[in-house]
């Protein structure tokens, strides 16, 4: 049936999925990283 359709196709696909999944995880982190960063530079900036 259908189920069985995409349970196949998600299996051929599982690598590109994970790393799609993977890259977009990355991303957050740098962004999380960066925002920190800028977090710590204002607040330098403004205690001066």
């Amino acid at each position: 049936g259908c189920i069985y359709k995409f349970l196949e196709t998600t299996k051929e696909h599982l690598i590109i999925l994970g790393a799609v999944g993977l890259g977009l995880s990355v991303l957050e982190i740098f962004g999380i990283i960066l925002g920190s960063c800028l977090y710590i530079k204002l607040r330098h900036d403004f205690d001066d």
